[in-house]
């Protein structure tokens, strides 16, 4: 079908008609109403990007320290429960992208879109720091810092498999 728009009056194929009588056709044919939101779209996904970016580089430092999961320089520090809020929060931190993304959307459509982005987010920032589901680098464990640590019996990671299990207290 064929659609003009000038003025005040559509052409709908063959049929000239006011822009009033039909207004849900000929008002969205003609762009009037339209939602002209795409500057909306791209702000969120900007200020998603921003977002995403400083919780995973927080996430990092809380996680691995200032020298970062290799150790170098000062030795690796690990807060696992720390680092696993941290993702959470990463995963958490596109939901107002998946919302305007996914407005108008059936409701089924916007939970399962906004889920799906929040557990994709976190498995990103789960590649980019290297870090597993446990809030540990991968290969390592959660384990209970010895006597001599700083602080005795604190939750950290291990490669150890003789280490303390972390079991809860």
């Amino acid at each position: 079908m064929l659609t003009v728009c000038s003025g005040r009056r559509a052409v709908l194929g063959a049929i000239s008609v006011p822009t009033g009588i039909d207004a849900a056709v000929v008002s969205h044919a003609c762009g009037v109403g339209r939602d002209r939101g795409w500057l909306g779209v791209v702000v969120a996904v900007l200020a998603t990007a921003v977002v995403f970016g400083v919780v995973v580089a927080v996430t990092g430092f809380v996680a691995c320290g200032i020298a970062g999961c290799s150790g170098a320089g000062f030795g690796p520090v690990f807060a696992p429960r720390q680092a696993q809020a941290g993702l959470l929060v990463a995963g958490l931190s596109v939901l107002p992208l998946a919302v305007v993304v996914l407005r108008g959307r059936h409701r089924v459509y916007q939970v399962g879109g906004a889920a799906a982005a929040a557990v994709t987010a976190a498995l990103v920032a789960m590649l980019v720091l290297g870090l597993g589901p446990n809030g540990c680098p991968w290969g390592q464990l959660q384990a209970r810092a010895g006597a001599e640590a700083l602080s005795p019996g604190s939750l950290t990671c291990s490669a150890d498999p003789d280490a303390l299990p972390s079991g809860r207290r």
